[in-house]
């Protein structure tokens, strides 16, 4: 049997590497109405194992559906697939072999499901879109309706308005409008702003425009805009209309001006609806108008500045850069092109088959295109890159000169400045093909052991002249590099590892310049699992003949255990319906059966207490007439664990399906205010199974056996299965069995692995 222990642990490598992923859904739950960057909707929760998929790049995919089964329609992106269809995909990577994620969020805003209402929904598990899944929930029921919150009333509350003057929008000067408001109950809804001007006569002011599109149909100044509120409750700081000089009355001797605004509904075919107007704000008009009908001011654009740096190297190839300094007045939010035209000294332009710098009809040309972002933009320094293997390839000195222009791509391509500038290229001493080495990694990026060997191949067009190594930090000397399989050079050097990720970095030079590389090698440390000895000690518990609230199973449930467990190797001792002193002489009976060459298993059915954080299991004669009484009374969970830990076992495995309802608190004058038991830190060494989750209760079962005891027995006749495999079968029993109101728990300290049921 050790001979089998042994080549189990010597072969379990190979199974893991062979190990098919799956994952497994044990529960969900929702929280409603809950905010993330600045959405409301729904947080949904879920607890799944999975398993065999270490360090490897998973999504879980969420979908929903109608009450008629049928996905639901989204709008909105990163929450619906190809189709429309609401499809949320969520990227992670499992960090150990079993990983248990015991509570995975994933959020969806009410606003990204855009038809339908869902009742269901259900997640997957899977490499990508394209490969099949691993691992499906099953469906969980939603109450969206009832969670979604009912329109509110429109409302407009304006907080403040301000003016820009002699600002530039589509090519004419005039007057920003800005105001700062809070929409309600409009979410969805197209909503319009609208701006008048009026003066102290009472009148509104004429406008002078021929377009339609800054006076309403009396003939006053107007102007539009149409916005739709993305929440129940909105806040725009920044809601900007734009008039034109030309649009604006010229001022009158006397006559102070003021405007306002009025937002409101636009509907498709009923027209408009107010919903609120502004205050009339002043407007200092006297020391802006227009002085004639003339409004034209002509946008400006200034190159103050161009140079030129020589021999520079971009993308390992050398060249001219060419920079500028340039100001943009007047066209804010356009396009420009940024460009410069080559000549030769005869004013001939030159051509180029280099497609990267060729114009669509073969110029040279470099260009560079930006956005500005304000009324007024200076660029201090605009470079542009031109690789000298696009100029003609003469030798010695050429003279050359480059036109430089500002170009408005947003207005039909128009020319707003332009400039020359000269300069000359030595093309003798100049690799005009120049490019730096190539590295390419040769190695793995991982190790088990610290001495790793760093294998890479350096190409390079020309001579590699040196080459360089540091792990960590730390410089290598004397590096072996070969001629080898293709390669100008080939990296062979073995350096030492340290425990975690390692920073290395290569680097080649030659005459264009020195290439470096960084990459990162894990390492960690071979692991050989314990191959235990064949001493299998157990105590079983099972206490039903409670004076109050007497239990039906749990001397059934210790019996046939431990029936089983001697079928599979265990001595086991049995204390049925123990008093505190029967279930504690017992325990430090299991200590002094233990020693360091014992898997130890303790299993106790029957009642069991929570209190201030510490679990306590109830003898028979407990008898408790208040919570103050439950530490004396019964046995603490932490004296089972301190007397396996005494003994010094390898391995101790502790069965906990005692999470029943608390009978005496009924009879008790203040309660513990909690259900079930609570989590246990497992120490070194040491598995727990618990019936049921922290926190809930388990049930007694209808049979002779507790639904947890049950599949227990169930699972130990299956040989082959390691630990974790054991105990997640169980789970999964108990959770199908009980309709997914029981869902066993574990904790673990424990590395290696153990079979209950070896295969022969």
């Amino acid at each position: 049997m050790k001979k089998t222990l042994l080549l189990l642990a010597l072969m379990l490598p190979l199974w893991m590497a062979a190990r098919t992923p799956e994952a497994e859904f044990n529960k969900s739950w929702v929280e409603y109405d809950v905010f993330s960057n600045g959405k409301k909707g729904v947080r949904i929760h879920f607890d799944f194992i999975a398993d065999g998929c270490k360090g490897e790049r998973y999504e879980l995919y969420l979908y929903m559906e109608d009450e008629n089964q049928l996905w639901l329609r989204s709008n909105m992106d990163g929450y619906k697939n190809a189709y429309g269809q609401f499809t949320l995909v969520d990227p992670f990577t499992p960090n150990y072999l079993v990983s248990h994620f015991d509570d995975y969020e994933v959020f969806v805003p009410y606003e990204a499901v855009s038809q339908g209402v869902p009742k269901a929904y259900w997640a997957q598990i899977a490499k990508n879109s394209k490969s099949a899944p691993i691992g499906t929930s099953k469906k969980y029921s939603l109450k969206w309706p009832a969670q979604v919150v009912t329109a509110k009333a429109p409302k407009v509350t304006f907080n403040k308005s301000w003016v820009e003057y002699d600002v530039y929008r589509d090519g004419e000067k005039g007057l920003a409008f800005h105001y700062d408001v809070n929409v309600e109950g409009c979410k969805g809804k197209e909503l319009y702003v609208n701006t008048f001007v009026g003066n102290s006569r009472g009148e509104w002011a004429k406008s002078r425009s021929d377009s339609d599109k800054y006076k309403n149909n009396s003939g006053h100044v107007n102007t539009f805009k149409y916005f739709k509120p993305l929440y129940d409750e909105s806040h725009f700081n920044d809601l900007e209309l734009f008039i034109p000089y030309s649009a604006m009355p010229l001022a009158e001797n006397g006559l102070t001006y003021s405007y306002t605004s009025v937002i409101g509904f636009k509907y498709k075919t009923e027209g408009i609806e107010s919903i609120k107007q502004s205050q009339f704000y002043t407007l200092d008009w006297a020391a802006h108008s227009p002085k004639s009908t003339s409004t034209n001011d002509t946008p400006l654009a200034k190159i103050d500045k161009i140079w030129m740096d020589q021999n520079q190297n971009r993308n390992d190839q050398n060249g001219i850069v060419i920079h500028a300094n340039v100001v943009v007045n007047n066209r804010k939010d356009n396009q420009l092109m940024f460009c410069c035209y080559f000549y030769d000294k005869n004013g001939n332009q030159l051509k180029t088959t280099n497609s990267t710098y060729a114009s669509s009809d073969g110029y040279l040309i470099a260009y560079y295109y930006d956005t500005p972002q304000y009324d007024n933009t200076r660029w201090s320094d605009m470079p542009l890159f031109v690789p000298y293997s696009v100029f003609p390839q003469v030798s010695g000195k050429s003279d050359y000169y480059l036109m430089y222009s500002v170009r408005d791509l947003s207005n039909k391509f128009e020319y707003l400045v332009s400039q020359r500038y000269d300069f000359s290229i030595n093309i003798n001493g100049v690799n005009t093909n120049c490019e730096k080495p190539t590295i390419d990694w040769l190695s793995d990026y991982s190790s088990t052991v610290a001495s790793f060997e760093v294998k890479a191949g350096v190409k390079s067009k020309s001579e590699v002249t040196s080459t360089g190594i540091s792990v960590n930090g730390n410089t290598y000397r004397g590096m072996k590099t070969v001629k080898n399989d293709g390669y100008q050079m080939r990296i062979n050097e073995t350096v030492t590892l340290r425990e975690g990720s390692n920073e290395i970095v290569l680097s080649a030079t030659n005459s264009c310049g020195t290439t470096t590389k960084t990459y990162t090698v894990s390492y960690t440390k071979a692991y050989t699992e314990p191959v235990y000895a064949e001493k299998r000690v157990a105590l079983v518990i099972g206490n039903s003949n409670y004076q109050s609230s007497p239990l039906a199973n749990p001397v059934n449930d210790a019996n046939d255990i431990a029936a089983s467990l001697r079928g599979v190797g265990f001595d086991v001792k049995t204390v049925l319906n123990g008093s505190k002193r029967d279930m504690e002489n017992a325990i430090a009976d299991l200590r002094k059966r233990s020693d360091k060459n014992t898997v130890a298993l303790f299993y106790y059915a029957g009642h069991g207490i929570q209190k201030d954080g510490c679990n306590y299991l109830v003898p028979v004669d407990a008898n408790m007439q208040d919570a103050a009484d439950v530490e004396y009374a019964c046995t603490d969970v932490n004296r089972v664990l301190s007397n396996m830990e005494a003994s010094g076992c390898t391995m101790n495995i502790i069965i906990l399906d005692a999470c029943r309802d608390n009978p005496f608190e009924r009879s008790w004058s203040r309660g513990l205010g909690t259900r079930g038991l609570s989590t246990l830190n497992a120490p070194r060494g040491t598995f727990i199974s618990y019936a049921t989750a922290p926190g809930d209760v388990a049930q007694d079962g209808k049979g002779r056996n507790s639904p947890y005891a049950d599949a227990f027995i169930k699972t130990l006749k299956t040989p082959g299965l390691g630990l974790y495999d054991f105990f997640q079968k169980v789970e999964i029993q108990v959770e199908n069995n009980t309709g997914g109101t029981q869902i066993p728990w574990m904790s673990s300290s424990f590395r290696g692995q153990f079979y209950f049921n070896p295969k022969q």
